[in-house]
C-alpha cells in the first residue's frame, strides 16, 4: 500500500519526508507542520515573568524596536505603515511617535484590546479577512510568519503594498547552527503554534513567488544577546517559551516598480 504523497507548501513538491508531525521537502528545504493542532488563540501566548524581569525585557525590547524603525526610515521616508500581528502595538505605538501613520492586524483578542486602546487603528482579523483600500508604504511581520496555517495569504501583502514599498520580515532562522544541533529539542520548535520553518533560501523562494525583489537580509549576531545583560534568566526561566535572538533573521524586500 502507498501512502499518500504529502507535498510542500511553499514549491508543491512531492519529494518530502515526515517525521512525526514534521514535514521536510527534500527538493527546496522548507520544513512545516502537517494535521495542525492551534492552540495558539486558545490561551494566552504571553510569559508572565517577575514585574522587575518584565520592566527590564519591556526596555529591551523598545531599544529594539527603535533600532528596526531607524533602519526602515534609512531605506524610506516615513509615510503609512502596516504591522501585520501587531500584538500590544508596542511598535505602532513608537512609530506614530515618530510621525509613521499606523494600522495595525490582531487576530489575537486579548492582545488586539491593548493595541486598540494603545494606537485605536487595530482590526482583530487576519490578514486573508483584512479588507482596505489602503496603499501602505511599509508591511511589518516581525516573528509572525512561522504562525501561518498556510502561505496563501501571503500573497495579499503584495496588494497592500504601494510600488517600491518596503516589507521587513523578521523570522526565526531554521538553519542556524542551533537548530542543526539540537533539532526537534530547538526553542523555536513548537508544533502547535510554529507551523512553518524557513531559511534563508527558502524566504528567498517565497518572496519571489510574492514577486517581491529581496534587498539584503540581517542576522542577530551574539553581541546583541550579551547587550542583553538578564536575557540568560529569561531563557532559564522560560525554557523554550522565547527563542533565543541569534536564531532569528530580518528581511528587507521592495515591491517591483512597473
Amino acid at each position: 500500500m502507498v501512502k499518500n504523497k504529502i507535498y510542500c507548501r511553499l514549491c508543491n513538491s512531492g519529494d518530502t519526508r515526515r517525521i512525526g508531525n514534521y514535514i521536510h521537502c527534500n527538493n527546496c528545504s522548507f520544513g512545516f507542520i502537517y494535521n495542525i493542532k492551534n492552540t495558539y488563540f486558545e490561551k494566552s501566548a504571553r510569559i508572565y515573568l517577575p514585574k522587575i524581569l518584565s520592566n527590564i525585557l519591556e526596555r529591551s525590547n523598545i531599544n529594539n524596536i527603535k533600532k528596526r524603525l531607524t533602519k526602515i526610515e534609512r531605506l524610506t521616508s516615513k509615510g503609512k505603515i502596516l504591522d501585520i500581528g501587531c500584538a500590544g502595538g508596542t511598535f505602532l505605538k513608537i512609530a506614530k511617535e515618530r510621525g509613521w501613520e499606523t494600522y495595525g492586524i490582531e487576530p489575537f483578542k486579548q492582545e488586539f484590546i491593548k493595541a486598540k486602546e494603545v494606537i485605536g487603528n487595530v482590526e482583530n482579523v487576519k490578514l486573508e479577512d483584512y479588507n482596505t483600500n489602503t496603499k501602505f508604504d511599509v508591511i511589518t511581520l516581525f516573528d509572525v510568519i512561522e504562525h501561518f496555517e498556510s502561505l496563501e495569504p501571503l500573497s495579499k501583502i503584495n496588494k497592500l503594498l504601494k510600488e517600491g514599498g518596503l516589507l521587513v520580515v523578521s523570522c526565526m532562522d531554521a538553519s542556524s547552527l542551533n537548530f542543526r544541533l539540537t533539532g526537534k529539542r530547538w526553542s523555536c520548535y513548537q508544533e502547535n503554534q510554529h507551523f512553518n520553518y524557513f531559511n534563508k533560501k527558502t524566504m528567498k523562494l517565497l518572496f519571489k513567488n510574492l514577486d517581491l525583489i529581496h534587498t539584503h537580509i540581517e542576522n542577530n549576531k551574539l553581541k546583541h544577546f550579551i547587550s542583553y545583560p538578564f536575557y540568560f534568566i529569561f531563557f532559564l526561566i522560560t525554557l523554550k517559551k522565547i527563542a533565543p535572538l541569534w536564531d532569528n533573521r530580518m528581511y528587507f524586500l521592495k515591491k517591483n516598480v512597473k
